[in-house]
């Protein structure tokens, strides 16, 4: 599942663009078989040829929810801040604990003031 949502405003020489968004992951992995060994018959590998099975089943599940976002605020068309961020909670590790990552950026364009 996921959602996104932004928007654009200026205010006088200042301009804003913002970014929000979110995913939930979810991964299944559900495996049954029988590993079998000491065939009776030479290169027949069925179940029924083998003298040891050994059944097996394998599952497992991990979640994981995320959290993001970006702005940018703008002076003149020409100074640009960028901020952008995102927060990710995993099923596999201790509940309180979550991967955060950000990183902010400034640029400007001189061919473009005025």
């Amino acid at each position: 599942m996921d959602f996104l949502v932004g928007g654009t405003h200026n205010f006088g020489k200042f301009g804003l663009d913002v970014t929000l968004g979110g995913n939930q992951m979810e991964q299944v992995y559900d495996n049954i078989g029988t590993a079998v060994t000491n065939f009776y018959v030479r290169d027949l590998y069925t179940i029924g040829n083998g003298q040891t099975k050994n059944p097996f089943y394998n599952y497992s599940k991990k979640e994981v929810n995320s959290l993001y976002g970006s702005a940018e605020i703008s002076y003149n068309n020409y100074l640009y801040l960028n901020i952008t961020g995102r927060n990710d909670w995993f099923s596999t590790l201790n509940p309180s604990r979550t991967i955060t990552c950000t990183h902010l950026q400034a640029s400007a364009l001189y061919s473009a003031r005025r």
